[in-house]
């Protein structure tokens, strides 16, 4: 590819300069596009996307077909704003570092648009609603119970998820495994389509019943969410919003008088 200023190692162990971290994902999606041939899988996604009805295997069996990790079958969905034209996409890839109990964002592409799901770079809360984190509380129960030896180590599912402040609609579809990069870290990745005439064109099993349909948003500190039986904190910051406005109702009227 030419890239003179680029890493040693596939993890960025340090960001030296934008140009090498530039390069670096330059040379992945390029690694990707030579792991998967982009004909064969559009064939595959195609045929995906024609079934009436949610076929968790039919995933399973593409990781096995190209012998690629989770993370790598999910980035060539690249393929999914040429050849589909589903062009409102976001990536995500979430770390459960299981010392802590914690869950962090550790890559993300956003495509046509930033989208609903992000981090949130303010050492919040993420919803665990998100299937992104259902997925590996799953595996981590698994784990617990000894129940990943004799089950497959790679979960998938699907989520239809509704954003609560701009009820916009979005599936999702997610694979976690274990051990990223070492023992005591699981990851998952998710793609997430917004759910619109053209995407629901598309993706023919997208009302399929099965699919659970979930209110969600992005931290636990910024949802007014009522009886939230996943919430791990308080609302805070709707708290201090709230607060601020009765403030500012207090000095309107002694103004007023």
């Amino acid at each position: 590819m030419g890239l003179k200023e680029r890493p040693f190692a596939s993890s960025l162990l340090r960001v030296n300069s934008f140009e090498e971290t530039l390069n670096n994902y330059k040379a992945a999606y390029f690694a990707v596009a030579i792991l998967i041939n982009r004909h064969a899988f559009v064939r595959d996604v195609g045929h995906f996307f024609k079934q009436d009805r949610w076929d968790g295997q039919l995933l399973l069996d593409m990781v096995a077909k190209y012998q690629a990790s989770p993370e790598v079958l999910f980035q060539r969905f690249n393929v999914l704003t040429h050849d589909f034209s589903l062009e409102k996409v976001f990536f995500l890839r979430f770390i459960h570092d299981l010392d802590r109990n914690g869950f962090d964002i550790d890559k993300e592409l956003h495509l046509n648009r930033r989208h609903q799901p992000h981090a949130s770079g303010l050492n919040e809360h993420y919803c665990r609603r998100w299937l992104s984190l259902t997925l590996l509380g799953d595996l981590k129960k698994q784990q617990d119970s000894g129940a990943a030896k004799q089950q497959p180590s790679l979960l998938t599912g699907i989520q239809r998820a509704a954003f609560i402040d701009t009820n916009e609609e979005y599936l999702c579809i997610a694979m976690a495994k274990p051990g990223y990069p070492t023992v005591g870290r699981n990851v998952s990745v998710t793609l997430g389509v917004l759910l619109d005439d053209h995407t629901k064109r598309t993706i023919r099993f997208w009302n399929d019943p099965a699919i659970p349909y979930t209110q969600v948003n992005v931290t636990c500190e910024r949802c007014a969410l009522a009886d939230c039986a996943e919430r791990v904190v308080p609302p805070t910051a709707i708290q201090k919003r709230d607060e601020r406005r009765r403030m500012q109702e207090l000095l309107d009227k002694l103004t007023e008088k």
